[in-house]
């Protein structure tokens, strides 16, 4: 069985379901940017300046966003139009 937790998927994001995405669990960058419609330029200068979602770094030269990070980071930003103030 892989253990699909140590390594950062090489599938293209775009071609994932939900439900396929919660078997990966972690994205490097540039699968994750999309995940959250971003490019992976955007979402490193947020990385160095402190925002957007949370990362792991779990050596020197690998950032991974976790899956449930990345759902849970724009879930805090679904705002409803014209709703109740």
């Amino acid at each position: 069985m892989p253990n699909t937790a140590t390594t950062a998927p090489t599938a293209d994001t775009k071609n994932h379901t939900p439900a396929t995405m919660h078997q990966v669990l972690a994205l490097n960058t540039e699968d994750a940017a999309p995940v959250i419609g971003v490019s992976a330029a955007t979402l490193r200068r947020w990385r160095l300046e402190g925002i957007g979602p949370a990362y792991l770094r779990p050596s020197k030269n690998l950032v991974l966003y976790r899956v449930t990070d990345l759902e849970e980071w724009l879930d805090t930003r679904t705002r409803v139009v014209g709703g109740a103030a």
